[in-house]
């Protein structure tokens, strides 16, 4: 396995391509949230004075709801009280206590649909429909709309291997642990490590952070 540009000589290319297969073992990937914004496509629609923005907005929901089968999975429909920040009608789907909600907003078009799952609202329709978000975005693509991720939260759980929450969250705190992140220098093409600052936030237990999240400076 080949590192171009991150590091000299066979012995280290070696001793980091055995370290890559030992943290995969041990490290489950994941999606923890994400939210997804469906843009219409101006091609299948007639734009004129009569255009009914609210109509073209249902006409797509109900496309990305029968593709992606939330009916059989959350329940039936009903409207969401509160809808996602920003968006003005929202609907929902069964009785939950997680949330989940599809809005648009009534006189900004170009604000598109949002879907948005809370963590616990994608791992039950996952779950439930034994797929992963990927196949959920491929389900669900459709001539009558684009589509894209506008957030979306990774995680990576340790498993067995005694890794505290509360030392990792202590040790970025004090900046003995720092996240950096890669780039391709202009210059000469070689891969270039930058700092990356972002938002720390912890849930303590017992002062034992049981949870940590950290997030780019202008995500908030």
């Amino acid at each position: 396995m080949e590192f171009p540009g991150a590091v000299k000589g066979r012995g280290i290319e070696i001793l980091i391509y055995n370290f890559i297969k030992e943290l995969i073992t041990i490290l489950e990937l994941g999606v923890d949230e994400c939210t997804i914004v469906l843009q219409m496509n101006q091609d299948q629609f007639t734009i004129d004075e009569s255009f009914d923005w609210i109509e073209a907005a249902g006409v797509i929901i109900e496309k990305f709801i029968s593709k992606a089968d939330f009916v059989s999975v959350y329940g039936e429909a009903a409207p969401e009280k509160k809808a996602p920040i920003g968006y003005t009608t929202a609907v929902t789907f069964g009785e939950h206590p997680f949330y989940f909600a599809i809005a648009y907003h009534e006189l900004h078009r170009s604000m598109g649909i949002i879907v948005k799952f809370s963590a616990q609202a994608l791992d039950y329709y996952c779950e439930a429909k034994g797929i992963k978000l990927y196949t959920l975005l491929q389900n669900t693509r459709d001539s009558l709309y684009t589509m894209r991720l506008s957030r979306i939260v990774l995680t990576a759980d340790f498993i067995d291997e005694g890794i505290k929450p509360t030392k990792i969250y202590n040790d970025l705190k004090d900046q003995k642990v720092a996240v950096f992140r890669e780039f391709e220098s202009k210059k000469t093409g070689e891969p270039v490590y930058r700092k990356n600052p972002m938002n720390l936030k912890g849930f303590a237990v017992m002062r034992s952070c049981c949870a940590l999240s950290g997030g780019a400076m202008c995500s908030g």
